[in-house]
């Protein structure tokens, strides 16, 4: 959507720059980063948080995985969402793919795989605490895509 200039300048667009899509698209094309897009997209909530995302990546911890989501914010490709009046002992924050992500993903043929990563994602074995926070009823979902589509 062009912006307004003054009569002599040229139109801006809203659009992202190439520069831009060069960082999103690196950004996304780490083998963790990719994999933690492509998780929180195949979970039924569409929105994780880092607790749930280190249960179903052992080999990262918390810390690691919190970096990777941050640098996936900075780029647009993330976005962080707050649980509704979150109890004490359950997490308060929860990461979201945006828009620009899921287009990012489907430009690069990652979207795809998304499916069977929801089917794997169903099967997984989980403990009394990540059902509690599955479970949780302040948990924000993101409105802008539907998981029930994979």
């Amino acid at each position: 959507m062009a912006q307004s200039t003054e009569d002599d300048e040229e139109p801006t667009f809203d659009t992202p720059s190439d520069t831009e899509r060069i960082r999103q698209m690196r950004a996304v094309l780490s083998e963790t980063r990719l994999g933690l897009v492509q998780q929180v997209l195949a979970s039924g909530s569409g929105a994780l948080s880092v607790e749930e995302l280190a249960y179903r990546n052992t080999d990262l911890n918390e810390r690691t995985i919190d970096y990777h989501l941050r640098e996936l914010a900075d780029e647009g490709v993330v976005t962080r969402l707050k649980a509704d009046d979150p109890a004490n002992d359950l997490p308060n924050t929860y990461w979201a793919v945006t828009e620009t992500g899921l287009e990012l993903l489907k430009r690069l043929g990652f979207y795809e795989e998304i499916a069977v990563l929801a089917e794997a994602d169903s099967a997984l074995t989980r403990t009394t605490r990540i059902k509690t926070i599955e479970n949780f009823e302040g948990r924000p979902e993101p409105d802008w895509y539907d998981t029930s589509e994979l």
